[in-house]
């Protein structure tokens, strides 16, 4: 079976069995097995070989022992009994179900085993009952006590004066009485042979008898009823799992048959389910039980055959012939065989194979020998034996009661069947029926086919009733979301669970639908192409919902007048056809780009490129047609904003609420290529809302509005009526209410070159070349206007502008680049730390050996539980399930294990709240998570007391530092905390909350510090840092914080709303600092440039304020003048700065401080909204002289400040200044810059820049 062409290279796995650690240590001290229960026939097979074990099996009520449900069976298994739940070979299933609680360990191993439990089970509670009815004086331990002495002394009697003279074929001597020098214990050879020999009379298959005995003088014959088992095969039944004796009547049968089953000859051969089937380890589910016998012989280190038969005092055995002179005359082949296996040398033979040779229709001399001689031991030398009289336990009469019970009494007793059904002796069948056969293989082929006539139900798919639940595809990087799909007159409409619509997908004549089914995989995936649309792929759980919805979408495709194509393609095939939203939106992107290289100065090449396959893609492009919010999606606006409501108005021109793209075209022709009439009466078009062909004043200021909106200005509508008035007046139509086109087009006479090169900015488009003339402005100039002369020099404040790059590889080169620039102090630290870290790692892995506790947990999680419970006496008891544990178990059910999976989910916890991300986004999370290093002490210290693998040695390392924390701890806690009340609270534009505070008495700091507070409302352990905006000359400190994560969006939302009196109307603060020097030496240089990149202009605020408040005060300050340049991204972070610095220019009399704002995206996505923000902008400078963008005299340069010759021009501008002072703040790119521009600047030994700058 196991190696068919003999090639001797199979090995079946084999267990070795648990011996005395204290034996086996020398050849004078032999390993000695150990006896896990006892070797007494004292009933510990049914009350347990313990005395909690014993309690554990008791209800101690009326001294019975614990049923379940069903009186007819005890409880099932449950903690602390440790029953022998082996798993099965099949399956692998284990674990307490179907698990009766029994004295034996191994009493669930097999059906036979449970039912004989049982048996024993209902004839204790069966005595405990009779004795009640005889006794109502008794307790319940008196009951039970009783009851359980008799069934034990039944067992007694039955196992040796019963089954054993069956079995052996010879009587026991006579009891002589208790003998005290005796030798009970067990021997190796009694447990090898009793299992050996055994083993060749187990049947492969035991009957379930299910009757009463019918025919005429034919008692033993039983009729089998119908049944799904009729038969329990043994190579089956071992290895059941399952609860196989569910009902009083299986075990009534069981019972029975095993009564009336005929055991296998007592010879040298075993049937094919012990030798070939028997159940083994579960990673190797089949063994040889002979093979195993064998090498369990050799781990009791048994002696030879001829040893023990002299041992035993036996006659010698000198030839093969005479181990079995009956075998030798039959079969001789067998005896050639096993000569030929040991050499033709006696003296090799083991003693298990020559017992079963020996053996012929009995045990044989020498396995007869054993079991007759351990028996007479173990009665004998039991003091508690039920004949010895001189105990106490039983009378004369009742010993005599007791010899005459046999095991047929016992099941009559408690299987309540005639005692005519069984014979006398059920351990001995006298005659044997061939029409029994006969009965069981008819009843066997009937219920075979009954088996195999089971029909299999088939599923009916139902109609849709609302809403089809199935799963969208959205491409291979995207997850699946759950979908309902409904089906209405003319559309599709997905849905997601909160009936939010996701899609709808209009169906409308004369479209072609395209419906491609999966072929493969289940058959449950479906694509449905659309003209107009990208694909709505689905997924459902089976074939039959897929094939509703197609029904369904057949009828509904068919009442709209639509024709649909339907084709099969595997899975994988359909979902590489599909056009994904993603592919879609990359695919118009690119397309737009192509488009827009037609009508600008773009390069082909920059215009990006289209996949190889995606001609069949661009067609369906060119025929799609945008909604409402795709448009504004592609302008970067809102769709509910008026510049996107007025354009696509106008744009479309069918009216069918969707924008083509020759529709599209239609307008970036004008706006790219069209002359200023053309685009000025596109623009008169576009804002002429009721369409009468005049703009009144009303229209011209929404349409200033409309851009006024997009800068998020917040200009007043009397200002903007100035605006309106001034410009009408201007152009001579001060007394006109309403402008014609022509009218129109006059008062934009003047910026007929800002109108020329005007387009629209779509994402993805790159602005022309020639728009940078746009932003070549002069920008020193005075308050007074006064108009500068040819040969004064002017300061050189031209924005620059670099070509954007397209290429990959370039982009991702600069990312990697700047990654590194910003973060390379991050970068060392880190790499520094795990250096550390890993070389400490490895110092302790190399001395520790700790990498290996991860190969450990491997092999614990594969090694047999008979190995784990020898390493680990204290935490496993070998019940057989062999695996009993899986790897998890080792980290969530133990202590060191789940203490440590909670350390490292601490420990992630903590490092990941510790980023400078989450710190960002969630100081709270931060702070509160931090605590947790409390619980992580904890479990460090219980984790290590379990002393699973060595004694805890972390108080070693603990002790220092924790006295060491704990110090600084107390002088923590010392310190004061004043809490400071908020004088007024201001919600800015963008997210940004000022806040103006008590300055508290005796706090000094310098412009350009920071100061960290706590919110008393949002935690009084929560601090933040920011930096002071105030000067510190004010007697209230003020700050500007930006919404930028939840603890500062909370702080808007709490200072929103004032609340209480006028004394508590906001909630107070904690306050902690100053910390940090800033730039401080701005006042020791004649000439200061301040840069501010960014938020990296927060510091300078202070300082400007510092500065004009000291030269409004006639003090002596050494600087007379300074340039304040911000660079920044976007026109929406500086709101809130433009306070400040109006402040600033209001108090700046003396002309002090020059401020340039440069705004570095806007150029690149310069557009047509842009373009007219721009045009008003210096028409509203030439009226009130202020910005339209920040309502300030500060110049805004669109495009990158040039530091080399801005401060080669600064040379020009201060020709009598040797050393000016640059003071940059922001991130490390733009300080970067700064400097290198200095360094260039200081080799041409002129003004000299001394350079200071702070990374943020």
């Amino acid at each position: 079976m196991f190696d068919p062409d003999q090639h001797g290279d199979v090995v079946l796995p084999f267990q070795r069995s648990r011996w005395d650690p204290e034996t086996g240590r020398s050849p004078s001290n032999p390993r000695d097995p150990a006896n896990q229960v006892t070797g007494w026939l004292d009933g510990s097979a049914i009350y347990g070989s313990s005395h909690s074990w014993s309690d554990a099996l008791r209800s101690f009520s009326g001294g019975q022992l614990a049923s379940g449900p069903d009186p007819a069976f005890p409880r099932d298994s449950q903690n602390p009994l440790l029953m022998w739940a082996a798993p099965d070979p099949a399956t692998g299933q284990n674990g307490p179900r179907g698990l009766y609680a029994f004295g034996a360990e191994r009493g669930n191993r097999e059906p036979f085993l449970q039912a004989l439990g049982l048996l024993w089970f209902r004839y204790h509670n069966l005595w405990a009952q009779r004795l009640a009815r005889q006794h109502p004086d008794w307790e319940d331990e008196e009951l039970f006590q009783h009851a359980r002495k008799r069934v034990i002394a039944t067992y007694q009697n039955i196992a040796v004066y019963e089954w054993l003279p069956s079995f052996l074929q010879k009587t026991p001597p006579e009891y002589t009485g208790y003998r005290p020098f005796l030798d009970p214990s067990i021997s190796s050879e009694f447990v090898a042979a009793s299992e050996q020999f055994l083993s060749t009379m187990v049947p492969p298959g035991v009957y379930m008898s299910f009757g009463r005995p019918v025919g005429l003088g034919v008692p033993q014959l039983v009729s089998l009823a119908p049944r799904k088992h009729p038969i329990r095969h043994i190579s089956r039944a071992v290895c059941e799992c399952h609860p196989s004796l569910q009902s009083a009547e299986d075990v009534d049968a069981l019972l029975l048959g095993m009564a009336s089953q005929i055991a296998e000859r007592e010879d040298h051969v075993l049937v094919e389910d012990v030798r070939d089937f028997w159940p083994g380890p579960l990673k190797f589910s089949r063994t040889d039980h002979l093979a195993s016998c064998l090498q369990r012989g050799r781990d009791l280190g048994l002696p030879s055959y001829t040893k023990a038969r002299a041992a035993l005092g036996l006659s010698p055995i000198t030839r093969w012939q005479d181990i079995n002179p009956a075998l030798s005359r039959s079969n001789d082949t067998v005896l050639e065989a096993t000569a030929a296996l040991y050499n033709q040398d006696l003296s090799w033979l083991e003693l298990l194979p020559g017992g079963l040779l020996e053996s012929h229709r009995d045990p044989g001399p020498l396995f007869s020998t054993i079991v007759l001689e351990q028996f007479v031991r173990l009665r004998d030398g039991d003091r508690y034996w039920f004949e010895n009289t001189r105990n106490g336990l039983f009378s004369k009469k009742e010993i005599e009661e007791i010899r005459n019970t046999t095991l047929q009494d016992v099941l009559v007793a408690v299987i309540n069947i005639d005692p005519s059904a069984l014979q006398p002796n059920v351990f001995v069948w006298h005659k044997v029926s061939l029409l029994s056969a006969w009965i069981v293989a008819r009843l066997r082929m009937r219920n075979f086919k009954r088996l195999q006539g089971q029909d299999r139900q088939s599923i009916v798919s139902e109609k849709l009733v609302g809403g089809m639940e199935a799963l969208e595809w959205q491409g291979h990087k995207e997850p699946c979301r759950p979908v309902l799909v409904y089906l209405q007159p003319g559309q599709i409409r997905v849905v997601d669970g909160r009936l939010t619509v996701l899609r709808t997908i209009q169906l409308q004549p004369p479209q072609k639908v395209n419906l491609v089914l999966s072929s493969n995989r289940g058959r449950r995936t479906l694509l449905l192409k659309i003209p107009k649309e990208y694909d709505l792929v689905l997924l459902f759980n089976l074939e039959e919902e897929r094939q509703a919805l197609v029904e369904n979408l057949r009828g509904a495709l068919k009442e709209s007048g639509l024709s649909i194509q339907e084709w099969e393609l595997r899975e994988q095939e359909l979902m590489r056809a599909a056009v994904t939203r993603e592919q879609r939106s990359h695919l118009l992107e690119t397309f737009f780009r192509h488009l827009f290289s037609q009508v600008l100065d773009i390069n082909q090449a920059d215009a990006g490129t289209l996949p190889l396959d995606s001609s069949q893609k661009v067609q369906e492009a060119l025929t799609c047609e945008l909604s409402r919010a795709e448009f504004a999606e592609s302008l970067g606006l809102k769709p509910q904003d008026m510049f996107v409501e007025s354009m696509f108005s106008l744009a479309d021109k069918d009216g069918n609420g969707y924008l083509s793209f020759r529709e599209f075209l239609d307008i970036l022709v004008v706006f790219m290529k069209g002359s200023p009439e053309e685009k000025s009466r596109l623009m008169f078009r576009m804002y002429d809302f009721d369409g009468n062909g005049l703009i009144s004043k009303d229209e011209f200021i929404r349409m200033l509005r409309s851009f006024i909106e997009i800068s998020n200005n917040c200009l007043s509508k009397a200002q903007l009526a100035e605006v309106v008035e001034s410009m009408f007046r201007e152009s001579g139509f001060q007394d006109k209410e309403e402008l014609t086109w022509e009218d129109f087009h006059f008062m934009l006479r003047d910026h007929n070159s800002e109108l020329r090169f005007t387009q629209l900015c779509v994402k993805g488009v790159e602005v022309p070349e020639v728009i940078k003339d746009l932003c070549r402005r002069a920008s020193y100039i005075s308050q007074d206007m006064i108009w500068v002369t040819s040969f004064q020099p002017l300061l050189f404040t031209e924005a620059h502008r670099e070509k954007f790059q397209r290429s990959r590889l370039h982009q991702t080169v600069q990312q990697f680049k700047r990654f590194i620039e910003n973060y390379r102090r991050h970068i060392g630290c880190v790499a520094v730390f795990y250096a550390i870290a890993g070389g400490l790692f490895l110092e302790r892995a190399y001395f520790l050996h700790s990498v290996g506790h991860v190969v450990n947990v491997y092999l614990f999680s594969i090694s047999p539980l008979s190995v784990l419970s020898c390493l680990f006496p204290g935490l496993f008891h070998d019940d057989g399930s062999e695996f009993p544990q899986k790897y998890y178990w080792w980290f969530f059910q133990t202590v060191p294990g789940l203490t440590g999976v909670v350390l490292l989910l601490i420990l992630a916890i903590m490092y990941v709240f510790a980023s400078h991300h989450f710190r960002r986004r969630s100081f709270r999370g931060f702070w509160l998570t931090h605590h947790l290093y409390i619980l992580l002490y904890v479990l460090l210290i219980i984790h290590g007391s379990f002393a699973l693998i060595q004694l805890p040695r972390f108080h070693i390392f603990f002790l220092v530092p924790a006295i060491i924390y704990g110090g600084d701890k107390l002088v923590s806690l010392s310190r004061k905390k004043v809490e400071i009340s908020v004088v007024k609270a201001e919600l800015l534009p963008s997210g940004v909350t000022h806040l103006r505070f008590q300055r508290p008495q005796g706090f000094e700091y310098k412009s350009g510090q920071w100061v960290r507070i706590a919110c008393l409302a949002l935690g009084t352990t929560e601090y933040h840092p920011f930096t002071l905006t105030s000067a510190p000359h004010e007697d209230t400190l003020s700050l500007h914080i930006r919404a930028a994560g939840p603890w500062t969006t909370r702080l808007r939302e709490i200072y929103s709303a004032p609340t209480g009196d006028r004394c508590a109307r906001y909630p107070k603060l904690y306050l902690d600092g100053p910390f940090g020097e800033g730039h401080q030496e701005w006042h020791k240089f004649e000439v200061s440039v301040l840069v501010g990149g960014g938020i990296g202009v927060t510091p300078f605020a202070s300082i400007l304020k510092d500065l004009v408040f000291k030269s409004s005060v006639s003090c002596q300050v050494f600087c007379k003048k300074i340039y304040f340049i911000w660079v920044t991204r976007t026109q929406r972070q500086f709101e809130w700065l433009a306070d400040i610095i109006r402040e600033v220019e209001e108090n700046d009399h003396q002309d002090l401080v020059s401020v340039h704002i440069y705004i570095t995206q806007l150029a690149e996505k310069f557009d047509l909204r842009t373009t007219m923000l721009y045009i008003c902008e210096r028409h509203f400078q030439k009226v009130l002289n202020r910005s339209l963008f920040t309502g300030l005299r500060s110049i805004t340069h669109f495009g990158r400040p040039p530091f080399e010759p801005f401060f080669n021009s600064l040379q020009e501008v201060h020709p009598q200044v040797r050393k000016i002072g640059v003071f940059s703040c922001g991130p490390p790119g733009m300080t970067k810059n700064v400097e290198k521009a200095c360094q260039l600047i200081n080799r041409q030994d002129r003004t000299h820049f001394s350079h200071h700058y702070e990374n943020f």
